[in-house]
């Protein structure tokens, strides 16, 4: 413990300790948990530290985690609990207080704290779930209906929220250190997937972690570096862009890592709950990036033999690595480690179908923020109903059908599988019609909204798409009946 606090005590409290002292941090804090005699006043002292220094980087989900941390090893009870007023650095060498509170108090004042650095970070959700929990406390243990009554207009609040704004979430990373001279850290050969800061691209999350180790090479890829490259340099770190894997298919990984298998009901509960339409875009895409512990990466692997195949999608297989973090995002860090992988190969029609499934999302998402911020989201959703209008006329949505929904596709590739991918990507299809008709409907709205403005241009361009959506239509008319 005491190796724990002055390792602390050594690190500054600065952007680029930041994985260090968490990991020294958390070490420290399952050390007292697990101690025969824990202190408590100690444990929320250190995650206290923890806690400030997520909210110094604005890291509000991260700092609201650790907070509700604390709340797990107090009790809503009376006991004396003793407290430093100088909790933003715990091993810092400036004067401190000590102030004694009760349990109950210091309970209460995590939960608000919580809270407060929840909706900072837009995590309105994680912000209701624990003011539901101070909910009931106050209804069903204490009676206290004034405050029951304030936390239920403030829960009214954070639904409009959801609904209202739009809002940006983190991309992931994934992070291998090869080499040497990372002893301090501990992370040698080590792979990681780190949380990025909202907005956060790569070239950025590269040049942060450059400026750590400035003698490292980065290599900006998936792939091990080559022999030559890890020879050449004492230090090799290898970056790549995560995609979160969908909640369903997370959910389905997750069962069969662990073994569990479903029976018929809980397979008709998730499929219903999974596939209900009403509700709303917003709340589909806070699940999508939350409570994330499966990732993936992908590697198209062309198997045509002619060099310029008339349809390269015919022959376009994909292998699709996840990968499994020890902990589910947003946690009380921003550097988890990879504990598990598991690569699938795909065929060219399981491609198809996911790409075609993922451009859904994205339309649905776009036609969600127009309906809700009117004007201001104009132009993206232009933009896929352009791209996507036209692929389905003359590009790839187009080389999908001649390809997979060809008379003669299942004369080729024989079997109730092929014929059960078939009918997923005409599902699919289906959905992508419809979504382009609702899209048409907002983007025509806006178009001709008395205030939106619009040139002559737009105006025109609607025209264009609205022909070209009656073309679509006539065509998968004929595919999908």
């Amino acid at each position: 413990m005491w190796e724990l606090m002055s390792r602390l005590i050594e690190l500054a409290p600065t952007e680029a300790n930041e994985d260090e002292i968490t990991s020294v941090a958390l070490r420290l804090l399952n050390y007292l948990e697990s101690s025969s005699r824990m202190r408590k006043d100690m444990y929320t002292q250190y995650a206290q530290g923890l806690a400030d220094l997520h909210l110094s980087l604005s890291n509000f989900a991260e700092a609201g985690m650790t907070q509700m941390q604390q709340v797990s090893v107090l009790d809503w009870s009376d006991k004396p609990l003793t407290l430093t007023s100088n909790l933003s650095s715990p091993t810092s060498s400036s004067t401190v207080t000590v102030v004694t509170k009760t349990e109950l108090n210091r309970t209460g004042d995590l939960y608000r704290d919580a809270i407060s650095y929840f909706i900072k970070g837009q995590e309105w959700e994680r912000a209701i779930q624990y003011s539901d929990e101070m909910r009931s406390y106050y209804q069903n243990e204490v009676y206290d209906y004034d405050k029951l009554a304030s936390v239920l207009i403030e829960q009214a609040e954070y639904f409009k929220q959801i609904v209202h704004t739009e809002r940006v979430y983190s991309n992931y990373f994934r992070v291998v250190y090869y080499g040497e001279g990372y002893e301090e850290q501990g992370i040698t050969e080590k792979e990681y997937v780190y949380r990025g800061t909202k907005v956060e691209a790569i070239v950025d999350f590269a040049n942060r972690i450059k400026r750590k180790f400035p003698n490292a090479k980065l290599v900006m890829s998936s792939d091990r570096p080559s022999e030559e490259t890890l020879a050449q340099n004492k230090q090799v770190i290898s970056i790549s862009t995560l995609k979160c894997s969908s909640p369903a298919e997370r959910e389905e990984l997750l069962n069969e890592k662990i073994g569990k298998s479903m029976n018929q009901e809980e397979k008709q509960q998730r499929e219903k709950y999974y596939s209900n339409r009403y509700i709303p875009a917003q709340v589909v895409k806070h699940r999508e990036n939350s409570d994330i512990s499966v990732f993936y990466y992908t590697k198209i692997i062309q198997k045509a033999l002619e060099k310029n195949p008339s349809n390269e999608f015919k022959h376009l297989w994909v292998n699709k690595t996840y990968i499994f973090t020890a902990e589910s995002f947003p946690t009380v860090r921003r550097r988890v480690q990879i504990i598990h992988k598991k690569e699938a190969l795909l065929s060219p029609i399981e491609n198809a179908i996911q790409a075609i499934q993922q451009k859904n999302v994205e339309l649905e998402e776009k036609i969600s923020a127009a309906t809700i911020n009117g004007q201001a989201h104009f132009n993206p959703l232009s933009m896929i109903l352009n791209g996507m209008i036209d692929a389905a006329v003359n590009g790839g949505t187009q080389k999908y059908i001649e390809a997979f929904l060809a008379p003669d596709y299942l004369n080729d590739n024989p079997g109730q599988t092929q014929e059960n991918f078939q009918n997923q990507l005409k599902h699919h299809l289906r959905e992508q019609t419809s979504l382009l008709k609702k899209g048409m409907e907002v983007f025509g709205s806006l178009v001709k909204a008395p205030d939106g403005g619009k040139s002559d241009n737009l105006t025109g361009l609607f025209t264009h798409l609205s022909a070209n959506y009656e073309i679509m239509v006539q065509k998968m008319l004929s595919v999908l009946a």
